[in-house]
């Protein structure tokens, strides 16, 4: 092969070589591009937890009273039998009668969310003698007092909380009579207020209506048949 033969098929080499190093010549490969990523499923909302039950019975339940025909009733700490709230008038004079609570929370429930809470009494007695039946106001103590030495005059002092009260018509029969204490439990388990129990009273009536309402009786701690009649607040918490 000559020289200028050779150097030819060099050269030819060598454009051939630069082709396929460029990708050029003959059939290109082209490369595919990469894959996206798969979108990621969207992710499901968290359920809701499932609300949870708790029922507390009372640790103290304490029937106050006055009385027009014995000025030291207001003054004087009821001990015993059954619980209530009302006014009756007879021969004898008027007496007025209510009820304070106390409720230990559990811990679990502490700062939680109440869902529903509900006082529940079981009625002993419904006022049946006359034919007015004044409500039942339920209130929040904003204020402590003492179990065993709580009295008429010293709980009608006592601050409540307006927030939350629950009004409730007197029964007309005995059995479970509820009352929807959702905010104030909420308030408890929150912190916002302190836990200083309730108060179950009725409203006293112009004395022209005195005579013609009586008082809700129902069963107590001390007086009840079955554990279940107690005083007692079923919580729901999530």
């Amino acid at each position: 092969m000559t020289a200028s033969r050779r150097a030819l098929f060099v050269v030819a080499l060598a454009v051939a070589f630069a082709g396929v190093a460029c990708g050029g010549g003959g059939s290109s490969t082209s490369s595919s591009p990469p894959a996206s990523p798969s979108p990621s499923p969207s992710q499901a909302p968290t359920p809701a937890p499932t609300p949870t039950g708790v029922t507390v019975f009372a640790t103290s339940d304490n029937r106050i009273a006055t009385a027009t025909s014995d000025p030291k009733a207001c003054d004087t700490v009821v001990q015993g039998g059954v619980i209530g709230a009302g006014w009756q008038s007879n021969e004898y004079g008027t007496v007025g009668t209510g009820t304070v609570f106390k409720f230990e929370l559990p811990s679990q429930i502490t700062g939680r969310t109440i869902t529903k809470a509900t006082l529940r009494l079981t009625v002993w007695g419904p006022p049946t003698e006359f034919p007015a039946r004044p409500q039942l106001r339920l209130s929040a103590f904003a204020a402590d007092w003492i179990s065993g030495a709580i009295t008429w005059n010293i709980c009608t002092a006592l601050a409540c909380h307006a927030t939350g009260e629950v009004l409730v018509p007197a029964p007309t029969g005995n059995g479970p009579l509820d009352f929807d204490v959702t905010t104030i439990v909420a308030n408890w388990v929150s912190g916002t207020w302190n836990n200083y129990g309730l108060r179950l009273m009725v409203d006293q009536p112009a004395p022209g209506m005195m005579g013609r309402i009586a008082t809700t009786w129902f069963y107590s701690l001390e007086y009840n048949n079955t554990t279940d009649e107690r005083p007692k607040l079923i919580v729901e918490y999530q």
